[in-house]
Formats: structure tokens, C-alpha cells, sequence
């Protein structure tokens, strides 16, 4: 693919990355846990749910833009945190970040990106613009609270801390690539430049000693909101208001931990229901269409999170497909917004959504 032209859908952005990244890369990128059926079903339970449309209802003007955390956006789409960028293209992290703020949307950092907070921030706007952290607790003494008091310097706007990975998952066909081309690449994490580097048998140094305790203690260390995400379990949701979240993250983690996990779509209600509104509700998982976007606000979530797809983005033409795909994103949101009777994102709860499994294997 070589024109803007010939990428319309989210889907012709991974078939690009498919054909042009290294294929240890592409499946590193878009591969998921053990046999990968949580990773296929965060897709396909999209599927099962029917938009109940409005009609007769003036969308002359159909607005898109909504606040997350009180910071208004162009549209409920948040980019995810997701890994080295910098294997996607050269623009890495710089990429990503720029094609969010072009379209005034959150850009998520990875803890695990190519390039460090001073390195995205002294590039993308200073200390202004719209992004997030991603955080662990992490092995390394003292790392997670220098990151922390780098993005409260930077004026980053909230913590993603990533609550699902006590260890690594089983990322089975990537981990038998790796074995097959006998040495791989180097990972070239930018916020360990200076610490070891993560290794090969434990590459993301996270502690599986974490409890809810430590995300109270935490919250008492920043002045920043904290996200929790990984979030499957309506009981969890509690515990992450009970421990100060300013909102939750509905997400298996692309299904790249636990494999057989349900799609976060269909535990999306149950925990908006534990919530009950004492704090924000996202998801991410899946989401390929506008009307993904259009299904997930009608089912309680303030908006998503993208991840494959900007990485995708990102290898087809830097910061440039990252804005085209979100652009197209936001353009089917608009029309599915209008077509259901919707004239603005606060109009979306109201709607009705239908799970209708005889639609599963469409």
C-alpha cells in the first residue's frame, strides 16, 4: 500500500503492517496469549451486539467531543499504552504522539517505549498537550516514582497503572518464533537506559507481590489520577474505587495475559454497574469500527483505548497514518452517531444495544 487512499479501514492498516514489518515484529506487535482466543473474541464479540437506532431526530450537527478526567477531546478515542514504537518506525513514540495531538485526542505512554517522557515531551508541544503514563510496579528500586516525578514535571495528566500482569503471559507462537530465528532483536526500552535490561525470561520486571494496598499507598505519593487498568471483574472495579482510582480500564491486555478471558465488551456493563458513576469507565479491546466506539459509550464507558491499530498506523506512514486511522475512526463515529439519532456523545447512553448471539458466526 502505497496512498492514503488505498487505507479506508482499520483492517487495511494491520494488512500493510502484515506485509512490511520484520514477521518477528508484526507478531511481537499483534500476536496474544496461548491459542489467542481472547484475542480473537475482544473482535468478534462486537459482533453479537445490534445498535437499536432513533430516527426522526435532528443530527444536523453531530458533535463528537466529550472530557476525559475534565479534559476536553475532539472525540471519546484514547490512544493505549503499547511497547517500543520504535520497531514500528523510525518517528517511534514522536509519531504517536503527534498524530494524537493533531486530532486533540489522549496519547498513553508505555513505561516500555523506545523513547523516554523528556524525549516525547521536549518534542510534542513542551509541557502541554494531552498524555497519559502507564506504570507498573516494577522490580527496579525506585524507577516507577522517578518516571512518576518526570510526568508531574512534564505536565502529564494521569497515571495508567497496569494491574493485570503479575507475570508474563504465555505469548506462544511469538516466543517459538523467537526460539526458531535462535537471536532476536534488541528491545531498546528508552526509561531503562541506565538499569538492566530487562531480560528475555522476565522481560517486564513487574512484581507479583502487588495488592490493592500499594495502589492506596500510591495514590498518596502523586498528585496525578490514577487509572487502573485490567480491569474484567465487577469486584475489582470496586476495590479500584475503594482505593482512590479516578477511573478504570476494562481490559485483558489485548489478550496477551490470560487467554480465555471474556471480550471486555461483554463485562463492559457489569462493572459500569459497580461503578455506579463514582468514577470513569474505559475500555480497550477490539475496537475496529466506529461503531466498536458507538457500542462501548451506549454500554456506560466514557470512551476507548486503541492499541494494535495505532502501531499499525505508525508502520504505514508515521505520525501521518497515525492521524489518517484516527481521523477514520472519528469519521465513522460521526456518521454511526447520526445514523442511530445521536447528535452528541452525551446522547450515546441513552442508546439502545442488543446482544443477539445468533449474529456470532457472521
Amino acid at each position: 500500500m502505497t496512498s492514503d487512499k488505498e487505507c479506508v479501514r482499520l483492517s487495511d492498516f494491520e494488512e500493510h503492517a502484515r506485509k512490511n514489518l520484520s514477521k518477528y515484529w508484526f507478531e511481537y506487535f499483534s500476536g496474544g496469549a496461548n491459542e489467542e482466543i481472547t484475542l480473537r473474541e475482544n473482535i468478534r464479540a462486537f459482533r453479537r451486539y445490534q445498535i437499536i437506532p432513533r430516527v426522526l431526530r435532528d443530527v444536523s450537527k453531530v458533535s463528537t467531543g466529550t472530557t476525559i478526567l475534565g479534559h476536553p477531546v475532539a472525540f471519546p478515542v484514547c490512544i493505549a499504552p503499547t511497547a517500543m514504537h520504535g520497531h514500528a518506525h523510525s518517528d517511534a513514540e514522536l509519531g504517536t504522539a503527534r498524530g494524537a495531538s493533531s486530532v486533540n485526542i489522549i496519547y498513553t505512554q508505555s513505561i516500555w517505549s523506545s523513547l523516554t517522557i523528556d524525549e516525547v515531551s521536549d518534542v510534542i508541544g513542551g509541557d502541554d498537550g494531552l498524555r497519559f503514563l502507564q506504570i507498573q510496579f516494577l522490580f527496579v528500586d525506585g524507577l516507577m516514582m522517578r518516571l512518576i516525578a518526570s510526568a508531574e514535571k512534564r505536565n502529564y495528566k494521569a497515571l495508567v497503572l497496569t494491574a493485570d500482569d503479575p507475570i508474563p503471559g504465555k505469548r506462544t507462537y511469538w516466543n517459538k518464533l523467537a526460539q526458531e530465528m535462535g537471536t532476536v532483536p534488541s528491545y531498546g526500552f528508552g526509561h531503562f537506559v541506565g538499569h538492566e535490561s530487562p531480560s528475555a525470561e522476565n522481560k517486564f520486571l513487574c512484581s507479583p507481590t502487588a495488592t490493592w494496598d500499594q495502589v492506596k499507598w500510591l495514590k498518596s505519593q502523586t498528585r496525578l489520577p490514577i487509572i487502573v487498568k485490567g480491569i474484567v471483574n465487577a469486584r475489582d472495579a470496586v476495590l479500584a474505587v475503594e482505593a482512590g482510582a479516578a477511573g478504570v480500564l476494562v481490559s485483558n491486555h489485548g489478550g496477551r495475559q490470560l487467554d480465555c478471558m471474556p471480550a471486555t465488551i461483554d463485562v463492559l456493563a457489569d462493572v459500569v454497574k459497580a461503578v455506579d458513576g463514582r468514577c470513569e469507565v474505559y475500555l480497550d479491546g477490539g475496537v475496529r469500527h466506529g461503531t466498536d466506539v458507538l457500542k462501548a459509550l451506549a454500554s456506560g464507558a466514557r470512551s476507548v483505548f486503541v492499541g494494535r491499530p495505532v502501531v499499525y498506523a505508525l508502520a504505514y506512514k508515521g505520525e501521518e497514518g497515525v492521524r489518517q486511522m484516527l481521523n477514520i475512526l472519528k469519521d465513522e463515529l460521526s456518521c454511526a452517531m447520526a445514523l442511530s439519532g445521536c447528535a452528541s456523545v452525551e446522547e450515546i447512553p441513552s442508546l439502545e444495544i442488543r446482544h443477539c448471539s445468533f449474529v456470532s458466526n457472521l
